[in-house]
């Protein structure tokens, strides 16, 4: 038999199973059994009143045999290694459902390199990368990423305005892709380094997601090789003009060139300096253009070397056109040799024409004698003529064709024609004349200016009359004086055709006077003319160096009459240097004063002392005593000076005086000023007495 509770098998005669401890009831014995009382009864009036208090006792019923099945299953769990079996099966189902818990709740996993490309744009070399996103591809992941149906059927006005948001949303809106490689433009081979940043830093943790990158480096591979072409190769460099002044210029053999099979076609517009080829694919839509020029591009000469290179665009040129057209073009400069340019006649009119010089130097005159009117010069003829108008001379140059037509004049002209002396510069020089576009139209050139240097004029008479005076002076500076004034050597001398005659005179008495009288006579004796020399400061000279000056009695336009007249040059002026005049000798008496103040303020006294009565300054002796001295009512402090030489001859005096002695209050300024005639001491004796004012505070502390 088997036990009612846990089903494991009892031996025959057990009172209790062995395993749970449940008594064994004996076969046959009644089963005890209480009805449950029935549930109470509402009545209409609200209460309830339960069933019939009493109850028929139902009998009970004998028990039911247990099922074959339910006697296995009681006799799998009475075995103990069933049991485990059990539970490990329990525990494994419980580790899956933990499992599946956990791994559905960790972020799903966005390999971002699923949903964009690298791109490339251009050939091997000069290629270029970009990303691209795939749009196919990013409509599938923005689905699962933004569509959620929490957001979209939920109660909260934020989470359907976001629900909103994230439907128009995408993957690529809150993502950066960064590509980097090291060098400017890509080659097959080389490595691109992939990133990738996150706008909006709480875009996994918000959508539940975990971005990666499956490759973070990329190798470039299958891109193709640039066709090379020289768009130079269908140009021919031609050069016109006049040698030394050429240009160069640009031709094509034709207008369109096919560039092999690449589709592409280069189109030549040649221009007067500059080349334009552009490239255009099969729809003719311009891809790409390029600027060829010449350097130099002008005033070129045969045998000179133009480099023709491009101009336009700048920088890295075959990175951008191969990006374009897939196509490679040399960039290096073309070096070409000028040749076939028309040689330049040289013409100088001035081997036509002959200066003329007249007169005496400084005064001299020039003018032109036209030798030859007419030159053949290339297929042009060239007429030369001269004018003289009031002194302005002009050489002119009249180029004329072939059929006798005049084409040009070119007009050398000067203004400064007269006043000359031999060995000066007389530039002839055209007005309105461009040598350079002269050259160009006629394959001539003219000399861009003609100098003429003076010769052949008589050199005129110059009496020098400064080497002929001598002057001493005397005094002191400040105060000196012209002592005499005479000629040295004879008085009356002879050049050329003519005699001078020389007279100094000089006074130092009132009215004073210095000057040095010319007679000028010819060859027979008789007097032509008188010039006199004048100074004015020959006295109070300042200090030794000081220039002396005679000026001349004749004015300029004199001067100049008989220099043409006579070619005698006098100066304008004569200058002697003063020299010998013993310098002054400073003084100031108030050096030996000193100063005390006595009494009350607003009461206060001045008073002098000396520090020495007397002291000697070269030769002469000055002493010195102190006065107080009242007139009309005012009393003055006053310190008396004399001045005595070696003798004891008193030769100079004065006094400083100050401006108030009594009186004074503290703080006022006095001064102590000189009462000497400054001028006339220094004179006498060289002692310059000073007559600057002395400023004193008063001051009884």
């Amino acid at each position: 038999m088997f036990c009612e509770k846990c089903g494991a098998q009892l031996p025959d005669g057990a009172k209790f199973c062995e395993k749970c401890g449940t008594p064994v009831r004996e076969a046959g014995a009644p089963v005890s059994s209480v009805t449950p009382p029935p549930p109470p009864v509402s009545t209409e009036d609200g209460e309830t009143s339960s069933s019939p208090a009493f109850s028929a006792p139902v009998a009970p019923a004998a028990p039911a045999a247990p099922s074959a099945a339910a006697l296995a299953i009681k006799k799998f769990f009475s075995n103990k290694r069933n049991c485990l079996i059990v539970a490990a099966a329990l525990l494994v189902v419980i580790v899956a459902v933990v499992l599946i818990v956990v791994i559905s709740s960790q972020p799903k996993k966005v390999y971002l390199d699923d949903y964009f490309n690298i791109t490339y744009r251009g050939c091997n070399g000069y290629a270029t990368a970009s990303v691209e996103w795939d749009e196919e591809a990013l409509q599938k992941i923005d689905k699962k990423i933004f569509k959620s149906d929490k957001k979209q059927n939920s109660s909260s006005v934020w989470d359907e305005l976001q629900g909103i948001v994230d439907s128009v949303s995408s993957l690529k809106n809150y993502v950066f892709i960064n590509i980097s490689y090291p060098n400017p433009t890509l080659t097959n081979g080389d490595k691109i380094t992939v990133a990738y940043n996150v706008i909006d830093e709480n875009f996994e943790s918000k959508y539940h997601v975990k971005l990666k990158l499956r490759h973070e480096t990329v190798e470039v591979t299958e891109l193709a090789d640039p066709v090379a072409f020289d768009p130079l190769s269908n140009v021919t460099f031609t050069f016109s003009g006049i040698d030394g002044y050429g240009t160069a210029s640009f031709a094509v053999s034709a207008d369109e060139v096919k560039i092999g099979d690449t589709g592409i076609s280069a189109h030549y517009y040649p221009f007067s300096q500059s080349l334009e080829v552009s490239f255009s694919g099969a729809e003719g839509r311009s891809l790409y253009t390029l600027q060829y020029g010449f350097d130099p591009n002008s005033g070129l000469s045969n045998g000179d070397t133009v480099r023709f290179s491009i101009t336009y665009p700048n920088g890295d040129i075959n990175q951008a056109l191969a990006a374009s057209a897939g196509i490679s073009v040399p960039t290096e400069a073309k070096s070409v040799t000028v040749a076939g340019l028309t040689p330049v006649t040289a013409f100088d009119p001035f081997e036509c024409v002959t200066p003329v010089f007249t007169g005496y130097s400084s005064i001299g005159e020039m003018n032109i004698e036209v030798k030859t009117g007419q030159v053949t010069v290339g297929d042009y003829r060239m007429k030369i003529s001269a004018t003289n108008n009031y002194g302005t001379i002009s050489v002119i140059v009249t180029i004329v064709n072939s059929l006798g037509e005049e084409l040009e004049n070119v007009r050398y002209t000067s203004y400064d024609n007269s006043g000359l002396s031999n060995g000066d510069e007389i530039k002839l020089e055209p007005s309105y004349f461009d040598a350079e576009d002269f050259v160009r139209r006629y394959g001539i050139s003219l000399p861009e200016s003609k100098t003429i240097s003076c010769t052949g004029l008589t050199e005129p008479i110059n009496p020098a009359l400064q080497s002929h005076v001598s002057a001493t002076f005397g005094g002191y500076e400040g105060y000196g004086s012209m002592t005499s004034f005479s000629v040295v050597g004879p008085d009356v001398y002879t050049l050329g055709d003519y005699t001078f005659k020389l007279t100094a005179n000089l006074s130092l008495e009132w009215p004073r006077g210095c000057s040095l009288i010319v007679v000028v006579a010819d060859k027979t004796g008789s007097n032509l003319f008188t010039v006199e020399y004048t100074s004015y400061n020959y006295y109070d000279i300042d200090k030794n160096g000081a220039e002396v000056t005679f000026g001349c009695s004749l004015g300029s336009s004199t001067r100049e009459r008989y220099l043409r007249d006579y070619g005698i040059v006098f100066e304008n002026s004569l200058v002697l240097t003063a020299s010998g005049l013993t310098p002054t000798t400073p003084v100031d008496p108030r050096d030996q004063l000193t100063y005390s103040f006595s009494g009350e303020n607003g009461s206060i006294r001045l008073s002098f002392g000396l520090k020495q009565s007397s002291f000697t300054v070269g030769n002469y002796t000055v002493s010195l005593e102190i006065r107080e001295e009242t007139s009309w009512g005012t009393t003055y402090l006053r310190e008396y000076f004399t001045v005595t030489d070696a003798s004891g001859t008193e030769v100079a005096s004065g006094y400083y005086q100050a401006s108030a002695c009594q009186n004074l209050s503290e703080g006022t300024n006095i001064t102590v000023y000189q009462y000497l005639d400054q001028d006339k001491i220094a004179s006498e004796t060289g002692l310059l007495f000073s007559k600057d004012q002395i400023s004193v505070i008063v001051s009884t502390k």
